[in-house]
């Protein structure tokens, strides 16, 4: 349109032009009605393009609107996911965190929550959380720490609940633990009270387990509802992320779910305030099962040591315990384990050689048994700050007896260390224990296990 406009403008601007009246046009009064229709088409074009542009933009909005209700009616609700299984919800509302509108978000995560603390008050596989027993020896005066032999039944070092143990000394905790162990929510913890660098020991008592409680940390992390004064029950209000996330926690008084007993140690001294630490255990059980019956304990010799005798067949000597000399007097004892030293005895004694690595530069760790251990089984643990499962594991037999233990091994870092467990005789029945050996003590560090050959006899109640 604008070239016809503009052919006729240079045909009028070279021949004279004529009005309607029969006046001639000037070519500034040409020029003015070219301009005038010039403006008039764009005005035009311009409207014709805004009538499109808002139809472009209403249909863009009800696609978006369509989209909206879509992605509103993909997303279940809590009761339509919930069937008696929390884990099921926890993972649900993960995956689709991002679906969810701000209510429909916090109207799930309440709801999680809430069911929760109702299980907690209901009976856990026919437990109630809230009745946790403990054996008489769980509590300690603060400052006891967490020494390796504090417990009968289990060791810090390892993390290992013994419920062998209990099954003879506690059946009612045993049958509880058990019960606990099957969960699918929750473990057993042991507890400890740290304040200003000093711990006590608070028992053991229930917690989500470590996996569960991450679920429920992105419940807390995006949601309103929070847990930093620990108001749920059985619920750690954090998780250990090292000694400053706990030292400067902006939490008042931090519950701290750990990992391992390497970092309660690294805790050990720090500027802890009112802090309770929770350490998850390890279930285990050792020895036979018609535990209590010493029918499958031979009354034959083994080696110059005779079931029912001492080890005075050896000849008496002082090693340390504990960083403090000790004097064995063989005389007196059915059993002597000794971890890592030399004893003067080696050379009457049977050898058992063991490679858990092979690379070549491997190390020599050494448990000298004098007497005999049952159900002897070694675990190599390769990196315990990740996990406390063992790398390699292999059973070492029904019975080692006077026999010096030499292990072949490369511990890469400070929390690798290899575990002997196995049992031994005691009165009538047999009764679990674990050695650790590992890079970070001194070898006359190691405590030495003895059994007094009086304790090889039932109490019969004279």
């Amino acid at each position: 349109m604008k070239k016809i406009l503009v052919l006729i403008l240079a045909c009028m601007l070279t021949v004279t032009g004529c009005s309607s009246d029969g006046k001639t046009k000037t070519e500034e009064e040409i020029r003015a009605e070219v301009k005038a229709e010039l403006e008039a088409e764009n005005k035009a074009k311009e409207a014709e393009n805004t009538t499109e542009e808002d139809v472009n933009v209403k249909e863009d909005v009800n696609v978006k609107e369509d989209d909206d209700a879509n992605v509103a009616s993909a997303v279940l609700t809590f009761k339509e996911v919930y069937r008696d299984d929390l884990v099921v919800a926890l993972d649900y509302y993960k995956e689709h965190l991002e679906r969810f509108a701000n209510e429909e978000r916090e109207s799930f995560a309440k709801s999680i929550v809430n069911t929760y603390e109702e299980i907690v008050e209901q009976p856990v596989n026919g437990i109630l959380l809230s009745e946790c027993p403990n054996p008489d020896t769980a509590f300690n005066m603060m400052g006891s720490g967490f020494a390796d032999d504090l417990y009968d039944f289990y060791d810090y070092s390892t993390m290992t609940l013994n419920l062998g143990y209990l099954e003879t000394t506690a059946p009612d905790i045993y049958t509880y633990y058990k019960a606990l162990d099957s969960s699918q929510l929750f473990t057993l913890a042991a507890s400890l009270y740290s304040d200003m660098g000093s711990m006590s020991p608070m028992g053991f008592e229930p917690v989500v387990k470590p996996s569960i409680y991450e679920k429920f940390a992105v419940v807390f992390e995006t949601s309103e509802i929070k847990n930093d004064r620990g108001s749920i029950p059985h619920m750690p209000n954090m998780i250990y992320d090292g000694v400053d996330s706990v030292v400067n926690s902006l939490v008042t008084y931090p519950n701290v779910l750990m990992d391992d007993i390497h970092d309660v140690e690294a805790l050990k001294k720090q500027d802890t305030f009112k802090t309770v630490l929770y350490l998850p255990v390890i279930f285990s059980e050792v020895g036979p099962d018609n535990k209590g019956d010493d029918s499958n304990v031979n009354d034959t010799q083994r080696g110059d040591v005779f079931y029912g005798e001492s080890l005075s067949a050896f000849t008496d000597e002082t090693l340390y315990a504990v960083d403090e000399p000790m004097m064995l007097d063989y005389s007196q004892l059915a059993l002597a384990v000794i971890p890592m030293q030399t004893s003067i005895n080696e050379g009457e004694l049977d050898s058992l050689d063991v490679s858990v690595t092979r690379t070549g530069n491997e190390n020599n760790y050494k448990l000298t048994v004098l007497g005999s251990l049952y159900n002897v089984k070694l675990e190599y643990i390769e990196n315990g700050m990740i996990s406390t499962e063992p790398t390699y594991s292999v059973g070492l037999g029904d019975e080692i007896s006077n026999t010096v233990l030499s292990i072949k091994a490369i511990l890469p870092n400070d929390s690798s260390f290899i575990r002997i467990v196995g049992s031994y005789q005691y009165k009538s029945g047999l009764e679990a224990v674990t050695f650790t050996l590992d890079d970070m003590r001194d070898i006359s560090s190691y405590d030495i296990f003895t059994v007094d050959v009086n304790d090889l006899y039932a109490n019969d109640g004279f």
